[in-house]
């Protein structure tokens, strides 16, 4: 179950992260042997209820990176690309945002690459306002242990700095999970 919540993580960092993306054959749902112009994909793996949550996972990332701008507008450029925290050792964890030119709909994107529950965890974000949940790669109809994330934060002024922000929202992150949030 954690290859399958790890491999969530990751594609999420590869949707979310600048650059063009690309999935081979049967990466969606989570085909384990490598892919060969002698056989058909294993097709039958979508019966497995992993492999079945794995490509739910990926046709929601698709459907992100359609609906928002921010995803592609930018995408050559550090205009639309923001890190907060990409040097997180201690506890693995990486945090950016996605940004649109008209600051509408910006995405922030925050991952937990451990086994380990971060409670509490504390991400800074550039505005107070609301922050809703979009999507938490560890819901249980993607294969997850079903941790639940709020489905809206709403950004305090801190008195110190959070990855150089004067806001920021706090949330429980559960192991080797992915929350995008609009705001």
């Amino acid at each position: 179950m954690d290859k399958y919540a790890n491999l969530r993580v990751g594609y999420t960092y590869m949707f979310g992260h600048s650059g063009k993306k690309l999935l081979f054959m049967g990466q969606d749902f989570a085909q384990e042997r490598e892919w060969s112009e002698e056989r058909e994909l294993d097709w039958f793996l979508l019966g497995e209820p992993l492999n079945k949550g794995m490509h739910e996972y990926v046709k929601e990332l698709l459907n992100i990176y359609r609906k928002y701008p921010c995803m592609y507008e930018a995408d050559n450029s550090w205009d639309g690309f923001e890190w907060l925290n990409a040097d997180d050792a201690e506890r693995s964890t990486y945090s950016f945002f996605r940004k649109s030119s008209g600051g509408k709909n910006n995405l922030l994107f925050v991952l937990n690459m451990t086994p380990m529950m971060r409670e509490n965890y504390q991400v800074g974000v550039p505005k107070k306002k609301k922050y809703k949940l979009l999507l938490n790669s560890d819901e249980a109809r993607f294969g997850g242990n079903g941790n639940v994330i709020p489905a809206e934060l709403t950004a305090v002024k801190e008195k110190e700095q959070v990855n150089y922000k004067d806001y920021s929202i706090t949330f429980d992150l559960p192991p080797y999970t992915a929350a995008v949030f609009v705001f």
